[in-house]
């Protein structure tokens, strides 16, 4: 699950990054192709790549907290890299990330995200859940087990159970005086015990 988890994470980066560069400054809103280079390492300054601490390609990071300032070290985007590129070589060998070609003259093609496996999994919370329970099915069982023992369950319960508020009957017992000596008091007897 933390591996699927990934991977839906780094689609939904690949897709703003499509998004980006498409709607750049420089670029009329036509569909520009990224390449696994520029998506991972970025440009320089410009536009940063995934492996660094400040991109516009993650939607929440942790830099904009005071404790994580400071960016990655040299050894640290190496290590950043690498397992980007890990994973977007993962991604594309189950085809969540395809290529396509830019014109049938060229063998040139650039990585999309526009296979149908990839958009079943967009967004969150009902892509990524559709997914989850695409690609793990063994989820639903245990969900539904959850579910199960929680309706069932005696503390659950108590709270679909109508609680009985009538007061129990009283029966007045009066035992008549046979000598005027011995006092004999009203004896009340419960049906049920008195809560």
């Amino acid at each position: 699950m933390i591996n699927y988890t990934k991977k839906w994470w780094l689609l939904g980066c690949h897709r703003r990054a499509e998004r980006l560069y498409s709607t750049n400054g420089s670029n009329d809103g036509t569909r520009v192709l990224v390449s696994q280079g520029l998506f991972i390492d970025g440009n320089g300054a410009e536009h940063k790549g995934l492996k660094h601490k400040y991109n516009r390609l993650v939607r929440f990071r942790l830099s904009h907290l005071i404790f994580w300032k400071k960016e990655y070290t040299e050894e640290q985007l190496k290590t950043k890299r690498h397992a980007y590129y890990e994973l977007y070589n993962i991604c594309a060998g189950e085809e969540y990330i395809t290529a396509e070609k830019i014109s049938p003259d060229n063998n040139i093609s650039y990585p999309t995200v526009s296979s149908p496996k990839a958009y079943n999994i967009s967004g969150f919370p009902l892509g990524y859940l559709e997914g989850l329970f695409r690609t793990y099915d063994k989820v639903w069982i245990g969900i539904g087990a959850i579910i199960v023992a929680l309706i069932g369950s005696s503390l659950i319960g108590g709270f679909f159970t109508k609680k009985d508020e009538t007061p129990a009957p009283i029966i007045n017992v009066n035992v008549p005086e046979s000598k005027p000596s011995n006092f004999y008091p009203i004896i009340n007897v419960y049906t049920q015990p008195k809560p």
